[in-house]
């Protein structure tokens, strides 16, 4: 084998290498798609999967359901906090129910 095949060789290789490490396979959307739907179904409509897929398709890291870090670009924010008083002005807060809405002062929020 002389130096121009063995070049040539050395290339054809690197591209291939190249074209496998950078191309998406079908195991890496399955999984975007199985870790977001798994917060998905864990946070409900908090979760913004279809971000978390866009997200996780583009080449960002996937979503761990359980780490707050990861979890917390896709969750849905109110756009400002609900409890208007704090704890040194009689230490009112406003409670939630399960629905994510503000419970009904007097109700029991209990189950």
């Amino acid at each position: 084998m002389n130096i121009g095949q063995s070049s040539t060789l050395v290339l054809l290789c690197s591209v291939l290498v190249c074209l496998m490490v950078t191309r998406p396979t079908h195991a890496d959307i399955g999984s975007c798609v199985r870790n977001c739907g798994q917060c998905k179904s864990m946070y409900g409509r908090f979760f913004q999967g279809t971000a978390c897929a866009d997200a996780c398709l583009a080449g960002n890291e996937g979503p761990d359901c359980v780490n707050p870090s990861m979890v917390s670009r896709f969750m849905k924010r109110r756009s400002a906090p609900l409890a208007v008083q704090d704890a040194s002005s009689g230490g009112k807060y406003e409670y939630y129910g399960l629905d994510g809405q503000p419970a009904v002062p007097g109700a029991s929020t209990l189950l």
